[in-house]
């Protein structure tokens, strides 16, 4: 029986109880004896169901409402701009939290440690658009709830990054359609329901052409929803231009039109009697889809708005009153175990968030967010926040912010960018977005710097928070076994089959404190080199691959190249038996060779290599070739033959999991060859 319905119960067995004493110290003949002792029992079997039902009554409805790509611009959180009366009124009767954070900057990732309630490093699903295996004990949060009773639909977005997803996402939804509703439930069912909203999404927000989005999102605004390019204030790292004043106009207005479908929803709420007794959820996948957000390390990316409305029935059970401001930290591997707390339920001992809101809750000492691979675009950056400050760890200094990649370069923002940057006229932040080569460590102070473009790392003022920030994000990777230090492939095929979550323990299988240790070195200038070369001879592929990473980025950290000793102890490794290893070392070898016909040139055999890459038989092993070749940027033409003939057989590769990053790789290469940027998108 439920802990609160006890106490009545308890009172009722002793109301039974003292009646039938009464009855036999009465001396009452023995039938009326038996009639009072079963009218008593029925009594008390009846006020018992009243007991257990009153406690079903306190499991709240629970309505988690959810948009795409947003960060701040709304009223409620002090955008003079924007137009959003319904979230505002939402903020109003509900709590305005100040510091959520999505787990990564991009959605795939994002909405998979969303739904398992775990960091992506654990179950190495971090890789945007990856089919990774997960363990049959990992269950979606929703999946606990129906156990509990509650009706779960999802209106219908899953976007997950591990395979068997379809099977997955049975067992968390009774309705997992366009068509699911909480109306679906049985009279008297607590619901869990989401409703997903697309239209401020990246697509419409600036890479569907702008013919498509006014035919689709502005033409359901009046003319007074609509923003003017002359109202918006343009964050400091854009350059002030009406091009870029009507593409960030065009953000509002995606914005106005979700606010609208949100409204409607929440009088769907209203007019079925609900509003009383449903927890409200609001809040969108990661930050912004427009640059240096979305896909991105800065705080810009992680942080999201995030409104919860409790109605009155429940602040015992959730106390947050209406009207107010929460400052506490939450991540969204917290939001499905905070369901579960507020619904009474146990936390799987498989999560690792926290409940965050409800009994027992958990204030948190600081966010872990992680970037890995998105398209055809390399990733390896960890970002810490404790609310005040952000540090960011670039494990891949030697790559570009502003690297080629198809989808993004097709929206409006980044296609001004990169021809103000062509036309030299792009200055501070905004020429240092642009840089080819990013800094291994940040750090911003988000109180005084909102848009992240005074980096703190230097200054010695600020070396103890640092360090502080350095040490979390240490004590995280190895705390939760971040299995992403593990290129790819070592994640698909390391555990000879099992899924890698199952060997993240095994410090055999997955020696993490060697990996992390030549990791580390990335970045970290001339000091390191003779110790990373060194590592080139270590008996782990995954060292001698991180010992190649840091080698790539040492003329950005010292400003020297390679001595012809270091490219020669590098050349070795062009027949390393690991792939990921032979892909890095070609790489760093045909950026250091000379000579323009590449059968001919100093590194030949390089140049091989990745070819031979480009027509493996998986496409884990063909993308990471093909983002090789993408990075060498003007020698990219050396490979276009060879390029042309992987588009006419990539698609019928067995595994299928990287098709997509193949074929914009393949497009990234043409572009670059042509001296071209690709136009607007209107696929989706």
């Amino acid at each position: 029986m439920p802990e609160a319905s006890r106490p009545a119960a308890h009172q009722i067995n002793q109301v039974a109880w003292g009646v039938s004493f009464i009855l036999q110290d009465s001396m009452l003949n023995m039938q009326t004896y038996r009639l009072w002792t079963i009218a008593a029992i029925v009594f008390l079997i009846a006020a018992d169901v009243t007991a257990v039902e009153q406690e079903q009554s306190r499991q709240p409805n629970i309505l988690w409402l959810t948009i795409e790509d947003t960060s701040f611009l709304f009223g409620c959180y002090g955008d003079k701009v924007a137009k959003t009366p319904n979230i505002d009124r939402l903020a109003k009767e509900g709590t305005r939290f100040t510091n959520a954070f999505a787990s990564s900057p991009v959605c795939s990732p994002a909405r998979s440690a969303l739904i398992t309630g775990m960091h992506v490093g654990q179950l190495g699903v971090g890789h945007h658009r990856s089919v990774v295996k997960i363990p049959d004990s990992v269950k979606g949060y929703p999946t606990y709830l129906r156990q509990a009773g509650y009706y779960c639909t999802n209106h219908t977005k899953n976007d997950f990054n591990f395979a068997g997803w379809r099977e997955f996402a049975k067992e968390c939804w009774d309705d997992n359609s366009n068509q699911s509703h909480w109306r679906g439930r049985k009279p008297g069912q607590p619901f869990f329901s989401v409703f997903n909203y697309v239209d401020s999404h990246q697509s419409r927000t600036s890479v569907n052409s702008y013919a498509r989005f006014q035919k689709n999102i502005q033409s359901q605004l009046s003319p007074d929803e609509i923003t003017s390019p002359d109202e918006v204030v343009l964050p400091p790292f854009y350059r002030d231009s009406p091009e870029m004043r009507q593409a960030y106009a065009r953000v509002y207005d995606c914005i106005t039109l979700v606010d609208k479908q949100v409204g409607r929803r929440l009088q769907e709420l209203e007019d079925d009697g609900l509003a009383d007794d449903t927890i409200v959820v609001f809040f969108p996948d990661h930050g912004q889809g427009i640059p240096r957000f979305k896909a991105f390390p800065f705080g810009l990316g992680y942080r999201v708005p995030l409104i919860v409305r409790v109605p009155e029935k429940f602040r015992d059970l959730v106390s947050l009153e209406p009207g107010t401001t929460c400052d506490r930290l939450v991540s969204f591997v917290d939001l499905g175990p905070t369901m579960l707390n507020i619904a009474g339920l146990p936390i799987p001992k498989t999560m690792s968030g926290e409940a965050v809101l409800g009994p027992n809750s958990v204030k948190k000492e600081y966010f872990y967010g992680s970037l890995n691979d998105i398209d055809a675009t390399e990733n390896h950056s960890r970002s810490i926040s404790d609310g005040r400050y952000v540090y960011i760890r670039n494990y891949m200094p030697h790559l570009a912010y502003a690297q080629s990649q198809m989808y993004c370069d097709s929206a409006d923002f980044m296609r001004f960018i990169r021809q103000d940057h062509k036309d030299g006229l792009l200055t501070g932040s905004a020429a240092d977005f642009m840089a080819e080569t990013r800094p291994a460590e940040s750090l911003y102070d988000l109180k005084n710097d909102p848009w992240e473009i005074n980096d703190l790392a230097g200054d010695p003022a600020y070396q103890a928070t640092l360090k502080k920030m350095r040490a979390w994000n240490r004590e995280k990777i190895l705390q939760i076994r971040d299995l992403h230090f593990l290129h790819a492939w070592e994640i698909e095929t390391r555990g000879g089959g099992k899924p890698a979550a199952e060997i993240r323990d095994d410090r055999n299988l997955f020696p993490l404190e060697r990996i992390l240790r030549v990791a580390e070195w990335s970045g970290m200038g001339a000091d390191v080199v003779e110790q990373q070369l060194q590592t080139l001879e270590d008996s782990e592929p995954m060292c001698r691959y991180w010992a190649l990473i840091g080698l790539q980025s040492v003329k950005s950290s010292t400003g020297q190249s390679l001595t012809p000793d270091a490219i020669t102890a590098v050349e070795k490794l062009l027949d390393d038996p690991s792939p990921s290893v032979r892909y890095e070392a070609a790489f760093l070898c045909y950026r250091h060779s000379t000579g323009s016909d590449p059968k001919t040139c100093s590194h030949a055999k390089a140049y091989q290599v990745l070819i031979d890459g480009i027509h493996e038989d998986h496409t884990i092993l063909v993308s990471h070739a093909m983002r090789k070749i993408v990075l060498l940027d003007q020698h990219a033409a050396a490979f276009a033959s060879e390029v042309d003939q992987v588009e006419q057989t990539y698609k019928a590769l067995a595994d299928r999991q990287k098709t997509y990053e193949i074929k914009t790789s393949i497009d990234n290469i043409r572009l670059s060859i042509a001296g071209e940027v690709p136009g607007p998108l209107d696929n989706y």
